[in-house]
């Protein structure tokens, strides 16, 4: 906080004092909206981070001790997004008790989990600026920024998650039920905010400037912003899933930039600021001082006569060479005139079609993409039945099956898919789970050897609790035994 109150000050006496600039002195006023990349920077070791866009947008002061260099402050608005995919992570919790006092360690495993963030900073900035001497100069500035957090946010939505317990007393692993807390839960959502703090940001830029009248200018440039310090606060002590006593299966989910996948293992190591995109400002200069104007009583009679004479012939040359631009510009021929129109009406006749054209072709494209995803997502799911009592390895019609659905896999490769193992009602309900596992382990192992990705495949077992005809015969019981591909959201 010392800091932060050194630079305002510096900053109100810069502004109210200025800098001796001389008889070059020059003053702007700006407007300034960018936009591009916008984004939190930080690492995630298990999953994959995804860059997100936002814009700026403020107004600065920019005080020129010579006509090439300048300082300069301001204030500015920016909106930073970014999201988090967790994928192969399991969070450990030990030491949990049961509704009986049993003590258990609860382990969750990430099937499905992306996350969201949001966050807005004010930035208060210090940049050295430097101007070329052309017509169109070229400039491009350089500091440092004081980024003060307004408010962020994450968002989890439609998370898939996996949760087990394991007891130490009785060398035991629970999957189920889910009202205990136990078992696979699809469409899990969590928001929360995020405490963030002030950090200092390096920034650079650089373009071209045009000048729109005497006083008015605009500057295009491209801008880049990159984070110095950290912007999160210390994270916090709990869990990234925190288990809920009073009802286990509405378990809390917290975020990934402020938890911990377990005691002393964050789950990222840094968060900082990182923007980079194009910026366009509008400039209204001004002199802080009178401009000092020369009078005839302070040089002699004959030169005063003599600027005089060349201020009337330097105004009349601008009236002629105004009248002759507009005598040009009405000697136009009118038919060269009337033939351009023409062309240009059938352009747009031309630009019009091929849009129609361009439209039918997507939509068209669209309708066959859907399609084909409907029946790949058919195909896919399509269950691997008729298992005999007892059998885990696939036979060979099994395996062609399996082979069709590798085959899909492989030409659709953003497809996750978890394999499902079913069992009739025969045995108990130990042996059903261990067979149904075994199952489910065998069609993802064929399926790995047929060239699919084993990260894209989880493996779950549902054992005799959810028959799709009742186990009446063998016929029924034959349907039953068998194993479900689904399709995990994209």
């Amino acid at each position: 906080m010392r800091k932060l109150y050194i630079l305002c000050g510096g900053l109100l006496c810069f502004l109210c004092g200025g800098l001796p600039a001389g008889g070059q002195s020059k003053n702007e006023l700006s407007l300034h909206v960018g936009g591009g990349l916008s984004t939190l920077r930080y690492t995630l070791p298990h999953g994959q981070r995804e860059l997100g866009l936002g814009g700026d947008a403020g107004l600065g002061y920019t005080r020129f001790v010579s006509r090439s260099i300048g300082v300069g402050t301001g204030l500015s608005l920016s909106r930073y997004s970014a999201a988090a995919r967790l994928g192969g992570v399991t969070v450990s919790l030990p030491n949990q008790q049961d509704a009986s006092g049993e003590s258990y360690d609860l382990h969750s495993d990430l099937v499905s989990y992306r996350e969201q963030q949001q966050a807005t900073f004010v930035h208060v900035p210090l940049m050295l600026s430097y101007q070329s001497r052309h017509r169109h100069p070229l400039y491009a500035q350089a500091g440092v920024k004081l980024s003060i957090p307004l408010g962020a946010r994450y968002e989890i939505r439609n998370a898939v998650i996996h949760s087990e317990s394991y007891y130490p007393a009785l060398d035991n692993t629970v999957q189920g039920p889910p009202y205990m807390g136990f078992g696979t839960f699809s469409g899990r959502s969590a928001e929360g905010t995020l405490d963030m703090k002030p950090v200092y940001t390096a920034a650079a830029e650089a373009g071209v400037k045009w000048r729109l009248a005497r006083a008015l200018s605009l500057y295009a440039g491209l801008f880049v912003d990159y984070g110095l310090t950290e912007a999160l606060r210390s994270p916090r002590t709990e869990s990234l899933m925190q288990p809920n006593a009073a009802a286990p299966e509405s378990f809390t989910m917290g975020s990934a930039l402020a938890s911990r996948y377990a005691p002393g293992n964050r789950a990222i190591d840094k968060v900082s600021l990182m923007a980079a995109g194009l910026k366009l400002r509008l400039a209204f200069g001004f002199s802080p001082f009178d401009a000092r104007q020369i009078s005839a009583k302070q040089i002699p009679q004959e030169d005063a006569l003599c600027l005089v004479q060349v201020r009337k012939e330097s105004a009349l040359a601008q009236r002629l060479k105004a009248a002759d631009e507009a005598k040009q510009q009405r000697d136009i021929d009118e038919a060269q005139r009337q033939k351009f129109e023409a062309e240009l009406r059938r352009m747009v006749v031309d630009v019009r079609l091929r849009q129609q054209q361009q439209q039918q072709q997507m939509l068209q494209l669209l309708q066959e993409k859907e399609l084909a995803r409907a029946e790949v997502k058919k195909a896919i799911e399509q269950p691997i039945a008729s298992y005999t009592v007892s059998q885990t390895e696939p036979t060979s019609d099994q395996k062609s099956d399996l082979d069709r659905k590798a085959a899909l896999l492989k030409q659709n490769p953003s497809l996750n898919v978890i394999c499902v193992g079913h069992t009739c009602d025969i045995g108990t309900e130990e042996i059903n789970h261990r067979i149904g596992r075994a199952r489910a382990e065998k069609v993802r192992g064929y399926l790995v050897q047929q060239g699919v990705d084993g990260s894209r495949i989880s493996v779950l077992c549902e054992g005799s609790r959810h028959p799709l005809v009742p186990n009446v015969n063998e016929k029924n019981r034959r349907v039953n035994r068998r194993v479900e591909i689904l399709i995990l959201a994209e």
